[in-house]
């Protein structure tokens, strides 16, 4: 049985975000260099046996158009991730680096607000995110999700932003 690559919307990425994986980008080393999804690799073509094996491997060239070739270079590395035992699933970013950077700035490296270390809730709709008391505590979450209200479920917990 073949493992398939999927293609996963910039949403699908973010509320993974804080799963175990491995993300690739697949674009040059200089766009690599320039701007990048926080947390990437930059994948040096003739070196994928020596990156670290995953179950899931997240891939992203430019604009999302990856897999449009099966004969192109980047999909061929991409089956190689496959063949590997661990590797379970290759997601491929539709958009590309492009299409994420427009829906999720804040998480790639260029942007001031860029920090891999802060816990984003998941995002249901577009309109309601579902978080934890951390989530709640950042303000920074806020600003770069363009959140205005917090329903708090708890009698723990205090809300942190009242205005």
């Amino acid at each position: 049985m073949s493992k398939p690559i999927i293609i996963v919307s910039a949403t699908q990425i973010f509320n993974a975000y804080l799963w175990d994986y491995m993300i690739l980008d697949l674009r040059s080393v200089a766009a690599y260099e320039k701007a990048h999804l926080s947390n990437a690799e930059c994948l040096a073509y003739e070196n994928v046996e020596k990156h670290e094996q995953q179950d899931i491997v997240i891939a992203y060239d430019e604009d999302g158009t990856v897999c449009g070739d099966t004969l192109h270079r980047k999909h061929q590395l991409l089956q190689k991730f496959l063949e590997m035992p661990q590797t379970q699933f290759v997601w491929v970013l539709e958009g590309g680096y492009n299409g994420f950077r427009m829906e999720y700035p804040f998480l790639c490296t260029d942007h001031p607000d860029c920090d891999s270390c802060l816990c984003y809730p998941q995002k249901i709709t577009d309109h309601i995110y579902l978080g934890s008391r951390t989530c709640a505590d950042e303000e920074k979450i806020f600003k770069n999700l363009k959140l205005t209200h917090v329903l708090n479920c708890t009698k723990e917990c205090r809300d942190h932003f009242e205005d």
